[in-house]
Order: C-alpha cells, then sequence, then structure tokens
C-alpha cells in the first residue's frame, strides 16, 4: 500500500467520526432530516426507526420517501455540503454545525 493511499485511508477514518454525528443526529428523532443537493434536486435524507436511511425527492414533497442503500463515500460527500451550506433554523451556523450541537446534547 502506497503512502498516498495510507493518507487516504486515514482521512476516511476521520470522515467516519462524522459519518457516526450524522447518523445519531438523524436516528436519534424520526422527524429530523438533512437536505442536500445533488444536482438536480434536493434529496431530502432521515432514518426511521428501524434505523433505515430514507430518502425524498423534494421536487415532489407529497411523494413518500423511499428506503435508500447509502454507501459511506455517500455519506461523506453529503457531511462535505452540510459543512458548506448555511443552516436553515439557526443563523450564522452551518447546517453542520447545528447538527454537531444537537449531537452533543444527545449524549
Amino acid at each position: 500500500m502506497g503512502s498516498s493511499s495510507t493518507t487516504k485511508r486515514f482521512e476516511y477514518l476521520e470522515d467516519l467520526k462524522d459519518v457516526k454525528i450524522l447518523l445519531e443526529y438523524l436516528y436519534a428523532d424520526s422527524s429530523r432530516y438533512v437536505d442536500v443537493s445533488n444536482g438536480l434536486c434536493v434529496l431530502r435524507l432521515s432514518m426511521n426507526d428501524e434505523m433505515q436511511l430514507l430518502d425524498r425527492n423534494m421536487n415532489f414533497p407529497d411523494c413518500p420517501p423511499s428506503r435508500r442503500e447509502i454507501d459511506l463515500l455517500e455519506l461523506i460527500a453529503v457531511i462535505e455540503q452540510l459543512k458548506e451550506n448555511p443552516s436553515s433554523r439557526v443563523t450564522g451556523v452551518t447546517a453542520w454545525d447545528e447538527i454537531v450541537a444537537s449531537a452533543i446534547l444527545i449524549k
């Protein structure tokens, strides 16, 4: 394994800590969600009581959410977007800051 791939693996290990925070945030309350853009539409990601990730295309908000398998790299990309997007509920912070603050309250 080259040093480049070793470095990338360590970066992903750090990213896994953020994935844990996101999953805890979504699972703690089934009414919680995050909105992310995939370039075509806004997807609303949430989690049900059975720990299944759900998504809803917000172009069709009346349609029910569907169960979705999301791999770790996609979750890491979601988190990166949340770190850049302003919170829609709290002024002056990013959506990720809001999630982290909520995760701290969970513990």
